[in-house]
């Protein structure tokens, strides 16, 4: 009896760690995918933040240009 039991705990050991290895799988990969998503938001981002910044530069500089007309 006792020999069953022990061969019922150690399934349960095995079955609990094989259980905690896919779950320590399953979030390394959905980390991983959500390192990559954030670097390509990222990325992203840079597209098309750096000629947001380019038209807000060129915009200042026109309106620059208008003040020191009207100004003067």
């Amino acid at each position: 009896m006792r020999s069953i039991q022990m061969s019922h705990v150690c399934c349960l050991l095995q079955s609990a760690r094989t259980h905690c290895h896919l779950d320590l799988s399953s979030f390394l990969i959905s980390a991983r995918l959500e390192l990559k998503t954030r670097r390509d938001l990222v990325e992203n981002d840079r597209v098309l933040l750096n000629p947001a910044h380019s038209a807000q530069q060129e915009y200042e500089r026109y309106v620059e240009i208008l003040l020191s007309l009207f100004l003067s």
